[in-house]
């Protein structure tokens, strides 16, 4: 029985091959061009969240103003349309120039939205109810919220 062992002792195990280098420099290529891609798609939501979260903050603002009093009605009208252009992306505010990115019930509510505003802006004096004030600054959110996203 020590024959049989003896024989099986001296048998040498096949070395392993080679590994192909440029087999390893291909997958360290596509790990790379993961890696890359996985950033850039990090960067890119993160950029769209941050975008949210700021328009969040000066809606917050914004619905804080009004229920706080501290500007007037006119300054407050002031700044619901430049809430509602720098969101929109607008350069003006023309009933007339509905935005492309506008859906549905939006389409036919823009021009007298636009042409309330600005009857409000221009006029030296304005009355305004706390229901009025809130209304526009509701309708504004609403279209923020939903178009800037």
């Amino acid at each position: 029985m020590n024959e049989l062992a003896s024989g099986l002792v001296d048998i040498i195990e096949p070395a392993a091959p080679v590994p192909d280098a440029v087999s390893n420099l291909f997958w360290l290529v596509v790990a790379i061009l993961l890696l890359v891609l996985l950033a850039a798609g990090l960067l890119v939501w993160w950029r769209k969240q941050r975008a949210g979260r700021l328009l969040a903050k000066r809606l917050q603002a914004l619905r804080s103003i009004s229920q706080s009093r501290v500007l007037t009605q006119h300054e407050m009208v002031y700044l619901i349309a430049l809430e509602l252009r720098r969101g929109l992306n607008l350069a003006r505010l023309l009933p007339d120039a509905v935005p492309a990115l506008l859906e549905g019930d939006d389409v036919a509510r823009w021009p007298d939205f636009v042409r309330h505003l600005d009857a409000l802006r221009y006029q030296p004096e304005i009355v305004l109810d706390e229901s009025q004030l809130d209304m526009l600054v509701t309708q504004t959110e609403s279209w923020l919220r939903r178009y800037t996203r």
